[in-house]
Parts: structure tokens; sequence; C-alpha cells
């Protein structure tokens, strides 16, 4: 029985080792965030066409990335690449707009603009999505 008991302490200590090692992988800090963009601003024109972006900075943990999916559908992530996301001068992602990814040039990880999910390593977690409610020309994001 004693063994048993070993085994079991073991495995969970081991259980524990690996998942703490997989959520640094994917922890950014968390900022609340609750603000509203208008997007009949000059200054977000570049979200009129379908693909379009921009940044937003000052929210956020690095700031924020407004992307246009698809008619009247916007969706806004955090720019801090989910691979070691507590790096202060590394780790913020930049959209290259003719790919549709969202790319770290600290460690290479790409994400896919559409889906928020990791296309290319080593980053294992997808983007930090926000909650979004567009309501005539203003998109209202939360968190």
């Amino acid at each position: 029985m004693p063994q048993i008991i070993k085994l079991t302490v073991f495995a969970f200590i081991m259980l524990l080792s690996f998942s703490c090692k997989e959520r640094q992988n994917g922890v950014i800090p968390y900022v609340p965030i609750n603000t509203s963009v208008g997007l009949n601003l000059p200054s977000n024109a570049a979200l009129l066409p379908i693909g379009g972006f921009v940044y937003l900075n000052g929210f956020g943990s690095k700031g924020l990335i407004i992307y246009h999916r698809d008619f009247e559908d916007y969706v806004v992530y955090d720019r801090n690449c989910t691979y070691n996301g507590f790096a202060a001068d590394c780790n913020t992602l930049t959209v290259e707009q003719d790919l549709g990814i969202a790319k770290d040039a600290c460690c290479g990880s790409k994400f896919n603009l559409q889906t928020g999910l990791v296309q290319q390593g080593p980053a294992t977690f997808g983007m930090v999505q926000y909650q979004t409610d567009l309501q005539g020309n203003t998109l209202y994001i939360s968190n």
C-alpha cells in the first residue's frame, strides 16, 4: 500500500511540473480593458477593407491589434506574444497584412489573424482575444 501512495504522489508532482511549464508559455500580464473605437475616424481608415488592421497603443499588455475579419466582424487581439509574455523588451506582435498573420520577431512565432491560433511556434497558445461589440460605427472592446 505505501508503494501505491508514493507512485500517486510522484505522478501528481510530475503532472504539476509539466502543467506549470506549459502555463508559463501562455501567460501574459492581465490588463483590464473597457474602451471604444470610432470606426469612421480618419485614424482608423485602414480598418475599412476586410483584412485591414490598426494598432491601438496604451491598452492591453503591449497594445492591441484591431483586425477587420469579415463584413461587420472585427476581432481584437493583444500584441503581446504568448511565448514568454512577460519579456519587457520583446514579444510585441506585428502584422504582416499580405499574409494575414501576426509575427513576433524575437521568438519567430506566427499567429493567424482570422482565428488567433498559432501558425508557427515556439508559442503553443493562441493570441489573447478581447470581447467586441459593434454598435453602428463604434466598436466596444472589453475583457
